[in-house]
């Protein structure tokens, strides 16, 4: 099963259909996240980026200590002067970032690019991403949207979003590692989508609950919980539940192009 954060070029205009917020509810909410940032372990450069939350967009910059001066985080309700990235988030999406219902990675996750996922990612006109923009951008959206230390990220059935025919949660991603969550409801098919079958980097999963078919290269294979199995690169696999209960898996992809 794959698990793919697909981003979007250009800045989006999203029609919301959710409550209008105050202003000053969005900046307590991104002012959190923004000083909490600041004594993260993994901050270390400036960052400098854009949230389009509903119609509105905002401006945040932390910047890291030097000799004469503190870490500082500031967030305005303004258009980042400098092109650069943007995260684009409705008001409903950023109370269920700020409670813990749902986390930043799961909430950006899509099977396909014309899929909808309620936090998106843009980029501002006349901002010219490295070729590592992704690798680096993953790891910081993990590390800035996930609050306090240890970064905790809760999962099961309520923490998760449909994508490639299952429920799932993302844990982390980063350069040659992702890792997730799923839950496989009973008569749920996953990675049906002939496109969604096949990686180039292996796979292995651990079954923590219930009973799946797992079908690699077109034959089934009955695995039973509490057992991991691994899918080496290139071979076609999909995941189905005919029993009736839901099925949990751990999912780790590794490797090069990961």
């Amino acid at each position: 099963m794959k698990l793919i954060i697909l981003f979007m070029a250009g800045i989006v205009s999203q029609s919301v259909n959710s409550t209008v917020w105050a202003q000053g509810d969005v900046q307590l909410i991104l002012n959190r996240y923004a000083q909490d940032y600041l004594n993260d372990p993994t901050f270390e450069k400036n960052q400098l980026f854009g949230v389009k939350v509903g119609e509105s967009i905002w401006t945040v910059e932390v910047n890291t200590k030097t000799e004469k001066a503190a870490a500082k985080a500031i967030v305005t309700n303004r258009q980042p002067d400098s092109p650069t990235f943007i995260y684009v988030i409705n008001e409903n999406t950023l109370k269920e970032l700020d409670s813990g219902k749902i986390n930043v990675l799961t909430g950006s996750v899509k099977a396909f690019s014309h899929e909808y996922a309620p936090i998106e990612f843009s980029f501002m006109e006349g901002f010219a991403p490295s070729e590592h923009f992704v690798n680096e951008l993953l790891p910081f959206t993990f590390h800035f949207w996930t609050r306090g230390f240890p970064e905790i990220v809760p999962f099961g059935p309520q923490h998760t979003r449909a994508t490639h025919g299952v429920q799932a949660t993302i844990f982390y991603y980063q350069k040659g590692i992702r890792y997730g969550y799923a839950v496989i409801h009973p008569g749920q098919h996953a990675n049906e989508h002939p496109k969604s079958q096949e990686n180039d980097f292996p796979s292995f999963m651990v079954l923590i609950s219930g009973k799946i078919i797992v079908r690699l290269d077109g034959k089934n294979y009955p695995i039973d919980n509490r057992n991991g199995f691994f899918i080496p690169p290139g071979v076609r696999h999909e995941i189905l539940n005919h029993s009736e209960e839901p099925a949990e898996i751990l999912l780790l992809m590794f490797g090069e192009g990961a």
